[in-house]
């Protein structure tokens, strides 16, 4: 015979108090204690009310104890906000500490919510030697990171303000070795040297248009423009699910392969395709984090209606 039933609400645990949820969270993350200290002593090196001694002091036990921990560090919220005000408040000798542990992995942190900001932040204060260790770190695997949400982002950023060669060769990477038979790339060691030590502020014209230069190569090259069309269509394909063909690298794409490809109507049709997901996600309110994004276009698909 069964025995008599429990009731559900017996079944559930009696709510856990403060010092319970610290357990709890100090077993499932070995750094709890930590980031709970990184923590207190953020609130006082950046407090500017504070003596500049103790907050000196503060800072640098901070970088001192993160020490090996920059790339998991930049992962969280709390803890990548930190990072922000170290590299703000920090000296030169902090900042590059950051950054060499950082520079291994850039293709991985670019990739995070939080991690994408702290690599923003060392851009602007390190200037044109991190971009262009970021650029020649990001030419191997520019394929992927541009239809990444938050490494498309960052591809863009980089690429603004590379020099000539390494805007070069990141369109290499997308494009082909082709791309090098350009007289604009051929003058770029040129260039690179007009701009050596030198950030664009925004809004300054790039050394040469890339979505002309993308049409250029396919215009100069008639035996390679099949191959280098289909490349481009799975790039743009890739761009339009994604939603970032606004970024500049899949907008020279999407640009090339209007211009020279043979059906250009497929390739409106897959954007407005795209475009349409990603309206409809919108109207039902989905956010960034929650949503899986537009269902994946494919090839020979015709816009329906």
């Amino acid at each position: 015979m069964a025995g008599p039933r429990v009731h559900q609400a017996e079944k559930r645990q009696a709510p856990l108090n403060k010092e319970e949820l610290r357990e709890r969270k100090r077993f499932q993350n070995p750094d709890f204690d930590l980031v709970q200290e990184v923590l207190q002593r953020w609130e006082i090196f950046a407090n500017k009310k504070i003596a500049q001694e103790n907050r000196d002091t503060a800072r640098a036990s901070v970088v001192r104890d993160i020490k090996g921990k920059v790339v998991k560090f930049a992962r969280r919220r709390d803890t990548s906000r930190v990072m922000q005000s170290l590299l703000k408040c920090g000296t030169k000798a902090e900042r590059q500490a950051i950054a060499d542990e950082i520079i291994p992995h850039i293709h991985e942190v670019s990739q995070m919510q939080y991690g994408y900001h702290v690599l923003i932040k060392l851009c602007d204060l390190l200037g044109t030697p991190f971009v262009k260790t970021c650029a020649q770190s990001l030419t191997a695997t520019v394929h992927k990171d541009y239809t990444h949400g938050h490494a498309s982002a960052f591809v863009d950023y980089v690429f603004a303000a590379s020099t000539a060669r390494n805007k070069a060769a990141l369109l290499v990477s997308l494009l082909g070795p082709e791309v090098l038979s350009l007289p604009d790339v051929r003058r770029s060691t040129a260039e690179e040297d007009r701009l050596s030590g030198y950030l664009p502020p925004k809004n300054v014209p790039y050394v040469f248009d890339e979505v002309q230069l993308v049409a250029d190569v396919i215009a100069m090259l008639p035996l390679r423009r099949k191959p280098m069309l289909q490349r481009l269509e799975r790039n743009v394909l890739n761009a339009a699910n994604r939603g970032v063909l606004a970024m500049r690298l899949p907008s020279a794409a999407a640009v090339a392969f209007l211009c020279h490809s043979d059906e250009p109507s497929k390739v409106l049709d897959l954007i407005r395709m795209a475009l349409q997901g990603v309206g409809q996600a919108v109207k039902d309110g989905e956010t960034e984090e929650g949503a899986d994004g537009p269902a994946p276009v494919q090839a020979g698909e015709e816009l329906m209606g």
